[in-house]
C-alpha cells in the first residue's frame, strides 16, 4: 500500500509540472482574451509551443486515469461503492477534459487555415469543456475526503481540506454557467483553498506509512 501511495504522489508531482506549461504558460501567453486574430497569429508564430502545451495536458489526462485507479486502491477498504464512485467521477472528468484537449489540438490547424472565427470557436469550446470538467473534479475531491475522514487513520486536516477543495471547483464552474458576474468577484481567490488541499494531498501520499 505503500508503493501505491508513492505512485499516487509522484504521478500528482508530475500532473503539476504538466499542469503549469500546458494550462498557464501555453494557453495564457498565446490567447488574447477578445482578440481572435492576435491569438491566431501568436499560434502561428509558435505552432511548437503550442503542441506542447496540448501534449502536456494529454499526459495530465492518462495521469489522472492511474490516480483515479490509485485511489481506489488505497480507500476501497474504507467504502467500497464510494470508492468506485470517486473513481467514476475522477474518470468522467477526464473524458470531458479530452474534450477541451482536442480543442486546442484541432485549433492549430484551423489556424494555419487562418479560420480566424473557427479558432475562436474551438478555444471558446475549451474553456467550456474544461469548467464542465473540473465539476466532477471537484466532486471526486470531496468523495475522496469523505473517504479520508471515515479512514482508521485519522487525517482530519486533509479530509477537511479535500471537502473544501471539492466545493470551491464546484462553485467556481458553476458560477461560471449560471451568474460569470459572480465568477469574476470570486475568481482566482477561490482556487486558492484547491490548490492547497491538492498539495496537502500529495505531501501525505508521498509520506504517510499507515492505510489501516
Amino acid at each position: 500500500m505503500r508503493k501505491y501511495a508513492r505512485a499516487c504522489g509522484l504521478f500528482y508531482v508530475l500532473i503539476f509540472a504538466a499542469a503549469i506549461p500546458g494550462e498557464i504558460l501555453v494557453t495564457g501567453n498565446l490567447v488574447v482574451d477578445g482578440n481572435p486574430s492576435a491569438t491566431v497569429a501568436r499560434i502561428l508564430g509558435s505552432p511548437y509551443l503550442w503542441r506542447a502545451g496540448y501534449s502536456a495536458q494529454m499526459l495530465t489526462m492518462v495521469l489522472d486515469v492511474a490516480i483515479a485507479w490509485l485511489l481506489y486502491v488505497l480507500l476501497a477498504h474504507v467504502n467500497r461503492r464510494i470508492a468506485v464512485l470517486a473513481a467514476f467521477f475522477r474518470l468522467t472528468y477526464v473524458a470531458i477534459y479530452s474534450v477541451a484537449v482536442l480543442a486546442n489540438v484541432v485549433a492549430l490547424p484551423m489556424a494555419e487555415r487562418h479560420l480566424v472565427t473557427a479558432v475562436d470557436f474551438a478555444l471558446r469550446a475549451h474553456n467550456e469543456a474544461f469548467a464542465l470538467s473540473l465539476i466532477f473534479f471537484g466532486v471526486n475531491l470531496a468523495l475522496v475526503g469523505y473517504l479520508i475522514a471515515r479512514a482508521p487513520v485519522k487525517v482530519r486536516w486533509l479530509a477537511v481540506a479535500l471537502l473544501v477543495s471539492g466545493a470551491c471547483y464546484i462553485l467556481n464552474s458553476a458560477t461560471i454557467f449560471a451568474y460569470p458576474p459572480l465568477h469574476s468577484a470570486l475568481f482566482p481567490w477561490i482556487l486558492l483553498p484547491p490548490f492547497v488541499g491538492e498539495v496537502g494531498l500529495t505531501l501525505w501520499l508521498l509520506v504517510t506509512k499507515r492505510f489501516d
